[in-house]
């Protein structure tokens, strides 16, 4: 799997980026234009995936298949974090 280092105090910028996103999704589904609401959600969610791997792992997924970011999501533990 491909990945890059990102200085993990970066994260933010990445979570500005997902919020930033999600709010035009809102807005775009307010007003029924659905094709870039959906395209919206999908870059929320992968700059969200990635504040959070940066933020924990000092990693982006950098890959051509999306998929793979779920292995670098795995071994996050996340939910061994959370339960703690």
């Amino acid at each position: 799997m491909k990945t890059i280092n990102v200085n993990k105090e970066l994260y933010v910028n990445y979570l500005r980026k997902a919020i930033e996103f999600y709010k035009t999704a809102e807005n775009e589904l307010k007003n029924k234009n659905w094709n870039s609401c959906v395209m919206c959600s999908i870059h929320s969610a992968i700059s969200a995936t990635d504040a959070i791997t940066v933020a924990l792992k000092g990693l982006r997924h950098a890959g051509e298949k999306h998929a793979d970011v779920i292995k670098l999501l795995k071994d996050l533990n996340l939910d061994q974090r959370i339960l703690k």
